[in-house]
């Protein structure tokens, strides 16, 4: 588990915000659309979030909404796609963090930190994201909230838990990849293409002649589980 403080979380997220920015080479304005696609809201403008797109894209919420941003940014492959969907994932990771801070704290009263369960969100596979969480102790009563940020496919949003980090995380992830296709019902080439790993990588994962690392493995896992709810 990693732990940061808000200054420390939010020069995180800018930087990431400024790699992926780069890396898909869009303009503020065009990445303010595919946020508002992400993350609609009322306040400063809203984008329907139930535009009807082509039934083949209607097999998981990810590729609805990956096919509505490139309704907008129409000159867009899919590795730019990628590094959109990572930088509002960052973007919100950040304001998420200051608003639930200010809302629910008062700074000579409390303890603030930031955790999160693995690489928040990594270049290399922009696809995915750790678990985040705002920690928040009264110092006087001794008593802490935690409240989980959680950018997912059926929208962005946060929650508090129900306990502890630890009790939100209890569900251990202990699939194979090979099993993670078959819980989708895909082929190697489909989950390849979906997840961006090189097929190649996976055949030898699969196959026993190299292994997939642990933290790579929880996140693919985590946004298969999270694919399969929203089917």
């Amino acid at each position: 588990m990693y732990k940061y403080n808000q200054s420390e979380f939010e020069s995180m997220m800018d930087e990431l915000m400024h790699d992926f920015k780069k890396g898909c080479g869009k303009s503020e304005a065009e990445l303010d659309v595919a946020y508002k696609i992400l993350n609609p809201s009322p306040v400063g403008g809203f984008v329907d979030s139930l535009v009807k797109m082509d039934k083949d894209y209607s097999t998981n919420l990810w590729e609805i909404k990956r096919k509505q941003i490139k309704s907008f940014i129409p000159e867009c492959d899919g590795y730019q796609l990628d590094d959109i969907v990572a930088y509002c994932r960052a973007k919100f990771f950040k304001e998420e963090v200051d608003r639930i801070i200010y809302d629910n704290s008062i700074a000579e009263e409390c303890d603030v930190c930031v955790y999160a369960d693995g690489t928040i969100l990594s270049p290399e596979w922009p696809y995915l994201c750790a678990k985040v969480y705002v920690s928040i102790k009264w110092i006087d009563e001794n008593k802490t909230t935690y409240t989980r940020i959680f950018p997912s496919a059926v929208g962005f949003m946060s929650y508090k838990t129900k306990g502890s980090m630890e009790d939100d995380l209890k569900q251990k992830e202990n699939m194979s990849t090979t099993e993670m296709r078959e819980h989708l019902k895909i082929s190697r080439a489909e989950f390849s293409r979906r997840y961006n790993i090189p097929i190649r990588t996976l055949e030898n994962w699969e196959s026993g002649k190299s292994k997939c690392p642990d933290y790579v493995r929880q996140l693919l896992e985590r946004a298969v589980l999270e694919d399969c709810e929203v089917k």
